[in-house]
Parts: structure tokens; sequence; C-alpha cells
């Protein structure tokens, strides 16, 4: 499968437990779980516009997603996706 995105994903084993963890769990925000799922699928070798036809997103979650996870590898890179007032404190 071609990859066109310069943002390539790889993820450990624990990372990709964690994240298959987030999209079973029945408690998982589901904005959460769709990023998770983004992310695995990436990390598959999915390029972003396969991601977003097959999860009916538009191809700039997929691509902003892959992004954010490149930039700070880890959950902490779904915080831009918690509700805002979460943020305030």
């Amino acid at each position: 499968m071609p990859m066109t995105s310069p943002d390539r994903i790889e993820l450990s084993d624990a990372q990709r437990r964690e994240l298959d963890r987030l999209i079973r769990a029945g408690s998982t925000e589901q904005r959460l779980a769709l990023r998770a799922e983004i992310v695995l699928r990436a990390a598959d070798g999915h390029p972003n516009a396969q991601i977003a036809a097959s999860m009916s997103v538009c191809e700039d979650t997929a691509r902003k997603c892959r992004h954010r996870w490149c930039a700070a590898p880890g959950l902490s890179s779904f915080s831009w996706c918690t509700p805002r007032c979460m943020h305030l404190g």
C-alpha cells in the first residue's frame, strides 16, 4: 500500500494495545476512540484518503490526527480532542 503522508507512524506493542483498549472500552469518548482508530490504521500503512473514506471522516481529520501523533507520540497527542472545559480547569 503506497504511503503518501510524510508523517509515518510506528507503534510499540504497548502503544498498539493501549489504542486497542481505548477503542474497545465502552466508556471511551467516541471522538477519542475515532482518533485511536485513525492512528492504528495509519500505523498499518493506510493513506489518509483511504482512512477517511473507510471511516466516513474528512481527510483533514485523518491528516491532523496522524500529524499530531507524530509530533507527540502517545495518548497525550489526543489532548486536542477533549472537551474544551477540561482545558479551562
